[in-house]
């Protein structure tokens, strides 16, 4: 019996070309990268400084504490209005609730107090904005209470 020897070949004028491109193009990026990151830190540096015009750290703190936040202006806008609605056994219907004077629905909604069969559709504005609307259906034989809300914007 003879043993077989395996022989490898020598690779092929194309595969030594692409290997030799390979190398070359993977040290261009090394060469580039290690050329422009530099450069485009001085930039990105250069220009931070021309947004902060010249302030310290200090100053630019100063100045963010004495801008009003979104926070502590809104909550003066938003207030939240809520009432208790009892249905009695398979009751069903609208149910309204409106803002004060002179302010607008923006949101409404429902949580239930008592009641194990109550469902809800239809939340949406009232017709001219000022409130909040649910249709509530009561399915029990029992009386149900739920808690309506809006959320109303001066």
């Amino acid at each position: 019996m003879r043993a077989r020897l395996c022989r490898m070949r020598p690779p092929s004028p194309a595969m030594v070309v692409a290997l030799v491109a390979l190398f070359f193009s993977l040290g261009g990026a090394a060469v580039a990268v290690t050329a422009i990151v530099p450069l485009a830190k001085r930039a990105l540096v250069a220009d931070n400084a021309r947004k902060l015009d010249g302030k310290t750290r200090a100053q630019i703190v100063a100045q963010a504490a004495a801008v009003p936040h979104p926070t502590s202006s809104a909550a003066g806008l938003v207030s939240v209005k809520s009432r208790d609605v009892v249905l009695t056994g398979g009751a069903k219907g609208y149910f309204d609730i409106d803002c004060d004077s002179g302010q607008r629905a923006v949101s409404g909604g429902i949580a239930y107090q008592s009641g194990d069969d109550l469902w809800w559709w239809d939340t949406l504005p009232t017709d001219d904005g000022t409130g909040w609307r649910i249709w509530i259906d009561n399915r029990a034989i029992s009386s149900a209470t739920a808690r309506i809300y809006v959320v109303c914007l001066t």
